[in-house]
């Protein structure tokens, strides 16, 4: 095994580990582009964190809960033990490739979470576990309905029918064009705005620096797991306008397809 593929491992098990997590039940995915946990509505959105055991452990699930010390110990130590099940994993995943990587880092957190919930149940009191499984919900369905019903567990529980499923997966890619298009004016209308702050030889310096406008494609991921991600920072992501921003698909993260021509101007 290369030195390159040795170090490469621990970092995609984090990768992969963390968006499996956030894909609990397996299956089709979330709708929308860009596969699991991308594009409007892909399931798992940002972070992931959703698991019932990470829900139990926030102050504020906690609190609405009325969790108590003693419970909170128990369920830390739940915690505990699927972070050590994903972290011994990497033996399992020598000289498989990528997607192989995929399915086993999903199985196998996928049996680290379903063991872990049936050791809350025995943790938690029969109304904290309903009112829990409650809040999970509202969580993955934070992106809307397309959001919530990307989920396996989810889809079985409402007994959708693939006729269903397919309409929801096109009202989902409607409603993500529409999305881009508005993101897309409020990023002009913000830019229009700061930009007036610019004395004219300060807009003059800026379109000098810009250059003629180039169209990015950034439909495509770049680089490795992850890639294609919401961008640091507000409108046009780290370097303010024109720099590198959220990626289309990316509900709530101002910025959309980023241009790095002259600015907008009224």
């Amino acid at each position: 095994m290369s030195l390159l593929r040795v170090f490469a491992i621990p970092a995609l098990i984090v990768t992969l580990a963390a968006t499996a997590q956030a894909q609990p039940g397996g299956g089709r995915g979330g709708f929308g582009q860009g596969g699991p946990g991308g594009g409007f509505g892909g399931f798992g959105g940002r972070g992931g964190g959703d698991s019932l055991v990470d829900l139990a452990l926030r102050e504020d699930v906690g609190k609405a809960l009325e969790i108590v010390g003693p419970q909170r110990e128990d369920i830390q130590k739940i915690s505990d033990g699927v972070r050590d099940a994903t972290r011994n994993m990497r033996d399992q995943l020598q000289g498989l490739e990528r997607e192989e990587m995929f399915t086993k880092i999903r199985e196998i957190v996928g049996e680290a979470n379903a063991k872990a919930d049936k050791e809350l149940a025995d943790v938690l009191l029969p109304h904290q576990l309903t009112r829990l499984k409650q809040l999970q919900f509202q969580r993955r369905a934070r992106g809307g309905v397309s959001r919530a019903v990307g989920n396996d567990t989810i889809r079985d529980e409402l007994k959708l029918s693939e006729a269903q499923i397919e309409e929801i997966q096109k009202a989902a890619e409607a409603a993500q064009e529409e999305l881009q298009k508005k993101m897309e004016e409020l990023r002009k209308e913000a830019e229009s705005k700061i930009l007036a702050v610019l004395s004219p030889e300060q807009r003059k310096k800026w379109e000098s620096m810009a250059g003629d406008p180039f169209e990015f494609d950034d439909r495509r991921p770049q680089g490795g797991p992850g890639a294609g991600g919401p961008g640091a920072g507000g409108f046009g992501g780290r370097g303010g306008f024109g720099g590198r921003g959220g990626q289309p698909g990316q509900p709530g993260q101002p910025g959309g397809r980023q241009r790095g021509g002259r600015p907008q101007t009224e």
